[in-house]
Protein backbone atom coordinates (compact mmCIF):
# COMPACT_ATOMS: atom_id res chain seq x y z
CA UNK A 1 0.00 0.00 0.00
CA UNK A 2 2.73 2.47 0.98
CA UNK A 3 4.56 1.89 -2.30
CA UNK A 4 1.40 2.61 -4.30
CA UNK A 5 0.72 5.79 -2.34
CA UNK A 6 4.33 6.94 -2.82
CA UNK A 7 4.18 6.23 -6.55
CA UNK A 8 0.93 8.17 -6.93
CA UNK A 9 2.39 11.06 -4.94
CA UNK A 10 5.57 11.10 -7.03
CA UNK A 11 3.61 11.02 -10.29
CA UNK A 12 1.29 13.77 -9.06
CA UNK A 13 4.19 16.00 -8.09
CA UNK A 14 5.92 15.41 -11.42
CA UNK A 15 2.75 16.30 -13.35
CA UNK A 16 2.28 19.42 -11.22
CA UNK A 17 5.85 20.53 -11.91
CA UNK A 18 5.27 20.23 -15.66
CA UNK A 19 1.97 22.12 -15.47
CA UNK A 20 3.53 24.82 -13.27
CA UNK A 21 6.40 25.32 -15.72
CA UNK A 22 3.93 25.51 -18.62
CA UNK A 23 2.00 28.19 -16.73
CA UNK A 24 5.15 30.18 -15.97
CA UNK A 25 6.21 29.96 -19.62
CA UNK A 26 2.79 31.18 -20.79
CA UNK A 27 2.77 34.10 -18.34
CA UNK A 28 6.34 35.04 -19.25
CA UNK A 29 5.51 34.91 -22.97
CA UNK A 30 2.43 37.06 -22.43
CA UNK A 31 4.31 39.64 -20.39
CA UNK A 32 7.17 39.74 -22.89
CA UNK A 33 4.71 40.33 -25.73
CA UNK A 34 3.49 43.38 -23.83
CA UNK A 35 7.02 44.71 -23.39
CA UNK A 36 7.45 43.67 -19.75
CA UNK A 37 10.73 41.98 -18.79
CA UNK A 38 9.53 38.98 -16.78
CA UNK A 39 12.95 37.43 -16.23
Amino acid sequence: YDEVVQQLEDEGVAKFEVAWQDLLDAVTKSLNSKGVDAE
